[in-house]
C-alpha cells in the first residue's frame, strides 16, 4: 500500500525471498530492502506515486540473511487509497557475470598496461613501483605489493615496492615463507608452493590471524598472492588486496597470475641485461689492460695458422715499436716471416720449426731483420693448440728481442777471452819468476855453505893461534928460569 506494507506475494517471490506469504504479508518494504534505509525507501515510495511507476535494481534481504539483486518494475494504481503494484526478477547471476565481467576487464586492461610498463622499463625497482601503481590505479585494487623471499635463517619475505592505501601495514607483516605461523598466509604458500594463494574471506580464514585486525582497519577484505617464479624458483611474490569479498574469482585469478609470470619474466630479463652490461664492460676494461699490456709488454703476441702456410692470423700492435713493422705486413703476406729471417738463420729455423707439431712447445733463437735494415736478435717460444680430439687447431707464440742480451753475452765471451789470455801471460811469468827463485836459491844455499865452510876454517885458525901463544910464552917462563 501507499505506506509500504506488503499486502500479497506470489509462490514464486517466495521461493526467491525464502519466507512464507503469511511472513511476507506482515512485513514492510524497509524489512526486505538491503540498499536503502527507510526513509530512502519513502522518498521513492513518493516518486512512483508522481510518476505513476518505476523501473530500477535493488538489493533485497532474505530470509538466511543473504541477499539477492532484484530487478523492479512498479507501476501506482489509485484504486481506493493506492497501491504498488511490483514485478520482481531476480537478476543476482546476471549481476554476479557483470561484475566478473567488469573486473576481468579491469584485469585485461591493467595486463594490457603492466605489459607497457613491462617493455619500456629497463630498471628493476622503477619496474615494480610502476607494476604496483598500474594494479591499483586501473585495476582499482586496495594495495599492491612485491615482497623477495630472502634465504636468510628466518626465510623472511622483504618488501621492495608497493603503492594503494598501506598507512605502515607492511612494517608490520613480519611475514616469511618458513611453514611457522607468520608463513602460512598467502605469500608464504604462494613462494613455497609456487601457485597463487587466495584469501577470500580474511574475516574467516584462519590463516589470516596474524594479519586480520590490521587488514580489516584498513578495508582490506580479500587478497591474493601470485608467485615471481624464475628459472623453476620463486623469487618472492606480488600480492594484492581488495575490499571486494567477490574479487579474485578463477579468470581473474589467471588474468593476474599472467601479470606476475610477464613481470617475473622482465625481472630476469632486466638482471640478465645488467648481468650482460655488467660482463660486457669488464669484457671491455679487460680488453684495454690486456691491449695496454700487449702495448707495453717488451713481448710480442703471435698466432699463426697450424697448416697450410702457417701464415699470421694476429700480431700485437708493439711489433711496431719492437722492429718497426706493423701488424698487417705479418697478416697481409703470409710469408713475410720467413723471408725475414737472417741468411745464417734461415735454414736451421725453418728446418727446425716442424718441432713444434711433435712435442707441442719449440723454442729458437734467430735474427731478424728491422725495418730500418738493422738485424735484431728475437727469441721465439711458440705453442701448439688443440682441439679434444687432439686436431692442431692453432699455434701460438711471443718474441722478446734479446738482442742487448746477446750483445752482452759476446763482450762477456770476449771479455772471458782476455781475461783467459791475461792469466795465462801472467802464469808464465810466475812459473819463470819461480824458476828464477829456485835458482837464487840454490845459489844462496852454496853461499851459506862456503860460509859456513870458512867460519869453521876461521875458528881452527884462531884455536891454533891460541895453542901457538900458549906454548911461546910456556917456553918464554921456561928461557927466564934456566
Amino acid at each position: 500500500d501507499i505506506n509500504g506494507n506488503i499486502l500479497d506475494v506470489n509462490d514464486s517471490y517466495c521461493k526467491m525471498i525464502g519466507y512464507t506469504r503469511e511472513e511476507i504479508i506482515h512485513m514492510t518494504i524497509p524489512d526486505i530492502e538491503s540498499m536503502e534505509t527507510q526513509t530512502e525507501t519513502a522518498q521513492h515510495l513518493r516518486k512512483i506515486v508522481e510518476q505513476r511507476g518505476d523501473r530500477f535494481e535493488t538489493r533485497h534481504r532474505r530470509k538466511d540473511g543473504r541477499t539477492i539483486d532484484i530487478e523492479a518494475s512498479v507501476n501506482y494504481m489509485e484504486l481506493g487509497s493506492g497501491y504498488f503494484f511490483a514485478f520482481l526478477r531476480d537478476i543476482t547471476a546476471r549481476k554476479a557475470a557483470e561484475k566478473t565481467i567488469q573486473r576481468v576487464n579491469t584485469a585485461l586492461r591493467t595486463l594490457s598496461e603492466a605489459n607497457h610498463a613491462l617493455l619500456h622499463t629497463n630498471d628493476e625497482q622503477e619496474l615494480l613501483d610502476r607494476i604496483c601503481k598500474i594494479i591499483v590505479n586501473n585495476g582499482g585494487y586496495r594495495l599492491a605489493w612485491v615482497g623477495y623471499a630472502e634465504h636468510d635463517e628466518g626465510k623472511t619475505v622483504r618488501p621492495v615496492a608497493y603503492a594503494g592505501y598501506e598507512e605502515g601495514y607492511l612494517e608490520k607483516l613480519n611475514i616469511t615463507w618458513a611453514e611457522t605461523k607468520y608463513g602460512m598466509g598467502p605469500t608464504g604458500n604462494a613462494i613455497r608452493t609456487g601457485k597463487p594463494s587466495v584469501a577470500r574471506k580474511m574475516m574467516t580464514d584462519p590463516t589470516y590471524i596474524p594479519w586480520r585486525e590490521e587488514a580489516l582497519k584498513l578495508g582490506y577484505t580479500s587478497s591474493i598472492a601470485l608467485p615471481l617464479i624464475a628459472e623453476g624458483k620463486s623469487l618472492g611474490a606480488l600480492n594484492i588486496y581488495s575490499s571486494d569479498k567477490a574479487s579474485f574469482d578463477t579468470e581473474e585469478v589467471k588474468l593476474l597470475n599472467d601479470l606476475a609470470e610477464n613481470l617475473s619474466f622482465d625481472i630476469m630479463g632486466i638482471r640478465m641485461k645488467a648481468e650482460h652490461n655488467h660482463i660486457l664492460q669488464e669484457l671491455i676494461k679487460a680488453e684495454e689492460r690486456l691491449r695496454h699490456l700487449l702495448i707495453s709488454n717488451p713481448a710480442v703476441i703471435y698466432s699463426a695458422r697450424a697448416d697450410g702456410d702457417y701464415g699470421a692470423t694476429f700480431i700485437s700492435e708493439n711489433i711496431h715499436e719492437q722492429l718497426g713493422w706493423r701488424s698487417s705486413d705479418f697478416i697481409g703476406d703470409s710469408g713475410f716471416w720467413a723471408k725475414n729471417i737472417h741468411p745464417d738463420d734461415s735454414q736451421r729455423i725453418l728446418t727446425d720449426f716442424p718441432k713444434v707439431f711433435d712435442h707441442g712447445i719449440h723454442i729458437h733463437e734467430y735474427r731478424f731483420r728491422h725495418k730500418n735494415g738493422s738485424w735484431r736478435w728475437m727469441h721465439d717460444e711458440m705453442k701448439l693448440i688443440k682441439d679434444r680430439e687432439g686436431k692442431p687447431i692453432e699455434i701460438v707464440g711471443y718474441w722478446v728481442d734479446i738482442t742487448n742480451h746477446k750483445q752482452i753475452e759476446e763482450e762477456l765471451l770476449e771479455t772471458k777471452a782476455n781475461l783467459e789470455s791475461t792469466v795465462a801471460k801472467r802464469t808464465e811469468q810466475l812459473v819463470e819468476a819461480n824458476e828464477s827463485l829456485k835458482t837464487t836459491i840454490v845459489e844462496l844455499e852454496q853461499r851459506n855453505q862456503e860460509s859456513t865452510l870458512i867460519n869453521e876454517m876461521a875458528d881452527m885458525l884462531l884455536v891454533s893461534t891460541r895453542q901457538f901463544n900458549n906454548e911461546v910464552q910456556h917456553l918464554g917462563s921456561r928461557k927466564e928460569k934456566c
